[in-house]
């Protein structure tokens, strides 16, 4: 299965092609990302993976015991869960990392695949050069909400560049707030279009400039 861009994201893209440019993404970036929004990037800028989270999402809270953890987490051995199901994530499937729940969707379309780009780009990371993107929203249980506020406080734990986009005003140096969204129950789909800002996603709608975040421009 192939990932398909919807028209938007198509539009997204293309308008994104125009604007950036692809020579100034570090070569030996590693994004760690608890969204799509890692793998998108690593597609704008023409990159090889240098990550596992391609395709991936996993809820805030452990996403945060990930990070810190990440090359003991990386270490464990990423187990199939097929009775995990979720009737409104039906094109996701589950997997156990160390304890830690993931969902691999879009092109992880079955768990031999999934174990084995897993297992291929984690050989990849490069520990000296990582940034983290993360996002506020929990998504496995309806209705969806907005992680803890000590969730936002262990985030800031995380031994890397990072930032985490919330539709809450905390003050920490690492949180992106979307003022947009505050009425929300969580930050929207990372890789969305924004919807004033040509180019750019939706985490970027009240400003934050991801492309200068990971190219250091």
């Amino acid at each position: 299965m192939s990932y398909k861009l919807s028209d938007t994201k198509l539009e997204l893209y293309n308008d994104r092609q125009k604007m950036i440019n692809i020579n100034l993404f570090p070569k030996d970036l590693t994004i760690i990302s608890n969204t799509c929004i890692g793998g998108r990037l690593y597609h704008d800028y023409h990159q090889k993976f240098l990550s596992p989270t391609i395709d991936f999402y996993m809820e805030p809270d452990s996403f945060v015991k990930f990070c810190c953890n990440l090359e003991y987490y990386l270490s464990c051995e990423i187990k199939p869960l097929p009775d995990y199901k979720i009737d409104y994530l039906s094109n996701f499937l589950f997997c156990n990392i160390g304890g830690l729940i993931a969902a691999f969707g879009h092109t992880n379309d079955s768990y031999d695949k999934i174990i084995s780009k897993w297992n291929e780009r984690k050989q990849r990371v490069n520990y000296d050069n990582i940034v983290v993107i993360a996002t506020d929203r929990n998504v496995l249980k309806q209705p969806f909400t907005k992680c803890s506020e000590e969730t936002i406080k262990e985030f800031g734990k995380i031994p890397y560049k990072k930032v985490l986009f919330s539709v809450v005003d905390y003050k920490y140096d690492y949180v992106s707030y979307l003022p947009s969204f505050k009425d929300e129950a969580g930050c929207p789909e990372a890789t969305r279009p924004s919807l004033t800002r040509k180019g750019k996603y939706i985490i970027e709608e009240d400003g934050f400039d991801l492309d200068k975040f990971i190219c250091n421009k």
